[in-house]
């Protein structure tokens, strides 16, 4: 959802920005682009478990117009997590929490993203709650 911060509107003016099918954004930022955000998904879930988001999970990146320019994959079972912009150099960083019960090795992850390229910069074990959360200093 877009709303303007400078003043009070109608919520009838508000702009929402439509995941994919099966998907909900979860975080979102500003950046140099438009919109960076984080699209958790229900299709990839392991057989029996039904949540919100425990499947595929996507870092997205929206022009101004709001039009999907990048789409790249995170790792499955984003539970929570944040995404931060540092306007000093354009670097959006993307903090994941894999949610427990997948039956896979699960992560808190933290990746950079430059507008085109996500790399890794690091995953902890998963110590069953969120430990790492990126934050631009």
């Amino acid at each position: 959802m877009v709303v303007p911060a400078g003043r009070s509107s109608q919520t009838t003016t508000w702009k929402l920005i439509k995941a994919d099918h099966g998907c909900s954004y979860q975080a979102a930022t500003f950046d140099r682009w438009g919109i960076a955000a984080i699209e958790g998904c229900v299709q990839g879930e392991p057989r029996g478990q039904y949540s919100v988001n425990g499947g595929n999970a996507y870092l997205v990146q929206l022009n101004s117009r709001h039009h999907v320019m990048v789409r790249l994959k995170l790792a499955r079972g984003y539970n929570a997590g944040a995404i931060a912009n540092d306007p000093r150099n354009g670097t959006v960083l993307i903090s994941e929490y894999q949610g427990a019960n997948q039956g896979i090795p699960v992560f808190n992850w933290v990746w950079a993203f430059d507008g085109h390229t996500l790399r890794t910069i690091r995953r902890f074990p998963n110590e069953d709650a969120p430990t790492v959360i990126a934050e631009p200093w």
